[in-house]
């Protein structure tokens, strides 16, 4: 039985419908919201196309729609923990910030699409060891940016298992999702 969140996770940077296939022009089209890095590849004012070596991000794993895994289950850990709804808001909100700032810095909305890319990467093997990199070196991070989010704040009073836990949480959701690239089929673009 799914857990309902009591709130919800604010993903601060605009996401496009699920339902829609990204394109190079529908992704042009998008706007970035609070949070967004005006620095970002791509966001740049003027830039109206992408290069055509350069594929749009994979709907599933958009820097937002990592964010709200990530979001998710943080949200979910400290519901489980009975931490306060207000409380708990303001640190997923916290957390996905941060998680975001990490995605942007390493651009990997961008180095993701080119996984599912097999011109790219025609050994399978090669390319499924390098989404295992990937997938270790953003649990990494992921954990370190959730660490370094509640490390002021009145969770700090929970302890540090607890602070740990919630940061192994959200790092592994983000690990299972992106294991998901493993199968994802060839981009027919």
């Amino acid at each position: 039985m799914p857990i309902i969140i009591p709130f919800p996770v604010v993903i601060p940077v605009h996401q496009p419908a699920h339902t829609q296939t990204l394109t190079r022009s529908s992704y042009m089209n998008t706007i970035p919201e609070f949070g967004a890095n005006p620095d970002y590849p791509y966001y740049r004012k003027g830039v109206t196309q992408l290069p055509p070596h350069i594929n749009p991000p994979l709907d599933e794993y958009t820097n937002m729609a990592m964010c709200g895994v990530v979001g998710e289950a943080a949200g979910k850990y400290l519901q489980e923990h009975k931490i306060d709804d207000a409380l708990a808001r303001e640190t997923v909100y916290g957390i996905v910030v941060a998680v975001n700032r990490v995605f942007e810095k390493d651009l990997t909305e961008w180095v993701i699409t080119n996984f599912v890319d097999r011109k790219k990467f025609p050994d399978e093997t090669d390319r499924l060891a390098r989404i295992d990199f990937r997938i270790q070196d953003l649990e990494e991070k992921v954990g370190k940016a959730v660490i370094e989010t509640v490390q002021d704040s009145p969770l700090m009073s929970e302890g540090k298992p607890f602070r740990i836990q919630l940061a192994v949480t959200a790092a592994t959701a983000l690990g299972k999702h992106l294991a998901g690239l493993k199968t994802y089929p060839d981009r027919k673009e």
